[in-house]
């Protein structure tokens, strides 16, 4: 993982980075965003990089094996960060967790996250 500056420490950024693990071994990274800055991680600053990790995950996402992705958790509301959405994966209870599907179409990888209540969520959204 390359270096971050000054900006990203908790106390400046009001976020967390933090390395997550799903069943089937895809693997993540989750920004926690402070319930009282909700709106830090879209701010240029941030938000410039969180998608160039968006990016990285999908581009290292293949047909088989784990799915890599990145989300950002703000209090108990989910996005689940592609390079060019964001997806709103609402509120989570607790012990809900992520689950993700992944389809080739037209020789791209498409990722369907969605709730472990079988909710999947519109992609086109």
């Amino acid at each position: 993982m390359e270096t971050l500056g000054p900006e990203w420490q908790p106390e400046r950024s009001k976020l967390v980075l933090q390395s997550v693990a799903l069943k089937g071994g895809h693997q993540g990274l989750a920004v926690h965003v402070d319930p009282d800055f909700i709106d830090n991680w879209r701010l240029p600053i941030f938000y410039g990089q969180i998608k160039t990790w968006a990016a990285k995950a999908l581009a290292h996402t293949q047909a088989s094996g784990p799915i890599y992705f990145v989300v950002a958790e703000v209090d108990l509301r989910k996005y689940f960060i592609l390079p060019d959405r964001d997806l709103d994966l609402g509120i989570f209870k607790h012990g809900e967790t992520i689950n993700i599907d992944r389809t080739i179409e037209n020789g791209r990888i498409e990722l369907r996250p969605w709730r472990d209540q079988g909710k999947q969520v519109n992609p086109l959204a």
